[in-house]
């Protein structure tokens, strides 16, 4: 056995039914010779703690890795559904919404953009509006205008037919 020992490195021994696993070490600068000795029964107890407590560990990474994307992906996905929210509000008519712009990433850029879509929309009704204004009051004036003619053609008709007719009476 003692030259095994010095001559391995490893090596296994049998004794009594039961198979040992025996290490050896060297160390030339102290000039020490190191060994263990451990039985095939306890290598297997401590291999099947570490793989059970390995795969413990990794499992629970797994789920809390799990747990950390979904609320990385929640946080990305948030300002997403505001924009969304505030888009259907623009989109029924209510022109004063706009988004807080709170970051100058992707999503801050779209709410950037977003604001000045609704800021323009709202101006050009706004342009719209007073366009029809406009022209409603220039469309009464006018109106006036065909009313005061119809009028003057009316009268002037009037005198006219009378003209007429006392011209006609003097002929007869």
């Amino acid at each position: 056995f003692y030259k095994l020992f010095v001559e391995e490195e490893a090596f296994e021994d049998v004794q009594e039914g039961e198979t040992h696993f025996v290490n050896h070490y060297s160390n030339d600068l102290m000039s020490w010779d190191i060994g263990s000795i451990y039985k095939e029964s306890e290598l297997d107890s401590i291999y099947k703690t570490i793989t059970t407590k390995t795969i413990l560990i990794n499992a629970v990474s797994v789920i809390l890795l799990i747990v950390i994307v979904y609320f990385i992906i929640a946080r990305m996905i948030k300002p997403l559904e505001i924009v969304s929210e505030i888009a259907k509000k623009v989109a029924s008519g209510d022109l004063k919404e706009r988004l807080n712009v709170n970051s100058q990433d992707e999503i801050g850029q779209l709410s950037v953009s977003f604001n000045g879509m609704a800021e323009g929309l709202s101006n050009t009704i706004q342009s719209v509006d007073q366009t029809v204004d406009t022209l409603n009051d220039f469309s009464v004036e006018l109106t006036e205008s065909v009313e005061e003619n119809t009028q003057t053609i009316h009268q002037i008709t009037v005198s006219m037919q009378e003209v007429a007719e006392k011209s006609k009476d003097q002929l007869d």
